[in-house]
């Protein structure tokens, strides 16, 4: 059983965990944890259901989601839109603050690195995330973790946000099953798009996305947390809403 440690490293850091924090929370050592991330160690069995455990995942998913494949597209991608714009490896390093080396390795599947990286990498060639994550024509699940990375929401708080099992969420993201019409409609809500531009060919990253204020206060839990409580209510309820707010903003003046 072959384990990817950059694959690993992304889910981690995607949890906002430091290598020590993480290590603790699994129950293993710093060192040994880091030399799994660097594949210089396999992990056993027991390690491997700890840091399922500590990812909040089930055994199978994480082996599952440390196979290289998910590397291939990006790396198809990478390569296919770095020629497209006449840049050598070198240029792109350059532009994006990372080893040409390490380049070399993205676009040969061998690793896969962590969404801060793509995010150098989508800035440098001047697209979007979400033209790096969808590789495949029509692909829902990559799509959707995309939107899901963008907003920097982890799985277990956009299944939370829907209401539905983070074990699903990654089973969409994976291609693995559909989701119901019901489930695409709370979805379409959370990301503020329509639900059929799931299925088209094209960039499908909502507009507040232009807005770094609008960014910024998306990233805050607090903030989510009203949306959340704001997502069932019609129009006349928000209306409401909305004037206890301005009353209660003018009362603070």
């Amino acid at each position: 059983m072959k384990v990817n440690g950059s694959y690993l490293r992304s889910l981690r850091e995607e949890r906002g965990y430091t290598l020590r924090e993480f290590a603790e929370k699994a129950g293993i050592s710093p060192a040994y944890l880091s030399q799994i991330e660097n594949n210089q160690k396999t992990p056993s069995i027991k390690t491997l259901q700890k840091l399922a455990r500590a990812l909040n995942l089930d055994k199978e998913q994480l082996i599952v989601l440390t196979e290289p494949t998910p590397g291939i597209s990006l790396a198809r991608k990478l390569h296919a839109l770095r020629t497209a714009k006449n840049l050598t490896l070198d240029d792109l390093a350059k532009q994006s603050g990372l080893r040409s080396g390490y380049l070399a390795q993205v676009e040969a599947g061998m690793v896969y690195p962590p969404y801060s990286v793509i995010a150098r990498l989508a800035e440098a060639l001047e697209v979007t995330t979400s033209a790096l994550f969808a590789a495949e024509k029509g692909n829902l699940g990559d799509k959707l973790r995309a939107l899901r990375q963008e907003r920097q929401l982890t799985l277990e708080q956009l299944a939370k946000s829907i209401g539905v099992s983070p074990g699903l969420l990654w089973q969409i993201e994976q291609g693995r099953v559909q989701p119901s019409l019901e489930t695409l409609e709370k979805l379409s809500k959370v990301f503020g798009i329509d639900a059929c531009l799931f299925f088209l060919d094209e960039d499908i990253s909502p507009p507040f996305q232009q807005n770094s204020t609008l960014q910024k206060l998306l990233q805050q839990p607090e903030v989510m947390e009203l949306l959340e409580m704001l997502q069932d209510m019609d129009r006349k309820d928000l209306e409401t809403v909305k004037e206890m707010v301005k009353l209660f903003k003018n009362s603070r003046k």
